[in-house]
């Protein structure tokens, strides 16, 4: 239509605010990524690295996992580790690390998670394996979070004392669902 006539305005104004939002949801992702703010890197994987970071919005630390580059070029890798974060997300037990969101940005996959600040089991058996209570505390709630997994159909597939982590008070956690296949 005509400048000034119904149509035209109603048209300039869809357009100008399809424009506005498109704006504004970039500036909404662009600011949720600076909120991300990566502190220091935790380990390493063969899915990726994963580092401390900080949510500023929620006040929150939280651990990041990302998939390097040269694994997002791998289709078969990427879908593994989109496979973790659908698994991961499905499963609500206290003993198994919790997802909090599978992001991409510019083409980097991560997902961000609970932090779990303390050891691996690795690091937490001596030499001469531990006393019967010790084992006793971890293998149960151990346990229960793999039956809790199982239930949902989820076999873990890469259970080891490097996957279980001990907060610092001894409760545990499981994690890297990385390879875990669904029954």
């Amino acid at each position: 239509g005509a400048p000034g006539s119904p149509f035209f305005v109603s048209q300039w104004w869809l357009a100008f605010t399809a424009f506005v939002g498109a704006n504004l949801l970039q500036s909404a992702l662009t600011h949720w990524c600076l909120m991300e703010t990566i502190v220091r890197k935790l380990g390493s994987g063969g899915m990726g690295d994963v580092y401390r970071g900080h949510d500023s919005r929620l006040g929150r630390d939280v651990a990041i996992k990302v998939l390097p580059p040269e694994v997002a070029n791998d289709a078969e890798r990427r879908a593994r580790f989109e496979r973790e974060a659908t698994v991961v997300a499905g499963l609500k037990h206290p003993n198994i690390v919790t997802l909090h969101s599978i992001e991409e940005d510019g083409g980097v996959h991560f997902l961000t998670m609970e932090l779990v600040e303390g050891r691996t089991l690795a690091s937490a058996i001596p030499a001469d394996g531990l006393p019967l209570e010790e084992l006793l505390a971890i293998a149960v709630p151990l346990a229960d979070a793999l039956a809790s997994a199982h239930a949902k159909g989820v076999i873990h597939r890469d259970l080891k004392p490097a996957n279980v982590l001990l907060d610092g008070e001894g409760r545990v956690k499981v994690l890297d669902f990385g390879l875990a296949k669904l029954a």
